[in-house]
């Protein structure tokens, strides 16, 4: 009789436990819409095209793009009531393709409602920037991680000079340091309304890479990955390559 007490006590426990476990879920918005993103690739304004365009920095430098891109991270939406939203898992792979030099992103399931701003952050966060296990447009294969120690490259540009000599040009910039927060206020607020999608557009200037706090010569600096090198380009970009078009 005591073993059918006790065994019926641990039922009751483990029957509350379950209860407040279920009452403890969050609740899923029921009306929700989406939100695209496309994002416009340009050097002084032309649009990037791989591999056979010619382009010229600040110092005069010509040279060819064969490889861009970097991720965009931890998108949040903000609203003028101090509420906001964060997109979870919104760590994108941003990448300028052969022929293509816009890129879209279309996140699902924001909850509606009238927002103000949008913040993200070029980089990986310290937290998942160690953790390279990971999948998706995380996933290591990507060519964008080092290793488990290093982290990720949060932005990788290559290319090549078109010189008598050419040289290479590689830009792979990573490290805590290095991770760059965004933040862009809308001209007017952007309506997430249900079972509707919600654009806006960002524009990548990506000769800021070579101006601004360093005036980039190729003949002196063509190649940064880690310490003053890196910080140097991520210096020229952190402020000014991207910038909002419009959202609407």
């Amino acid at each position: 009789m005591q073993k059918i007490a006790v065994t019926f006590l641990i039922f009751i426990i483990l029957l509350a436990q379950a209860c407040n476990t279920k009452e403890e879920t969050p609740e899923v918005p029921s009306k929700v819409g989406s939100l695209s993103i496309k994002i416009e690739h340009v050097f002084d304004n032309e649009p990037i095209v791989l591999n056979s365009q010619t382009y010229r920095n600040a110092n005069g430098d010509e040279f060819v793009i064969q490889k861009f891109k970097y991720y965009l991270s931890n998108w949040k939406l903000l609203r003028s009531d101090d509420g906001e939203y964060l997109i979870p898992d919104s760590y994108k792979l941003v990448e300028v393709t052969r022929g293509a030099h816009l890129f879209e992103m279309i996140f699902e399931g924001i909850p509606e409602g009238e927002y103000e701003a949008v913040s993200f952050a070029i980089g990986i966060d310290p937290e998942r920037n160690l953790s390279t296990d990971q999948i998706g447009d995380l996933d290591p294969n990507n060519e964008m991680a080092w290793d488990w120690n290093t982290g990720y490259k949060f932005l990788l540009f290559e290319g090549r000079t078109t010189a008598e000599r050419p040289q290479g040009i590689v830009f792979h910039i990573g490290e805590d340091e290095n991770y760059v927060p965004q933040y862009f206020e809308f001209d007017s607020k952007l309506q997430i309304e249900t079972g509707k999608q919600a654009k806006m557009q960002i524009i990548c200037e990506a000769a800021e890479l070579f101006r601004g706090t360093t005036l980039v010569d190729f003949a002196v600096l063509n190649d940064a990955m880690f310490g003053r090198p890196a910080a140097q380009i991520r210096e020229n970009y952190q402020d000014d390559m991207l910038r909002l078009k419009s959202a609407q």
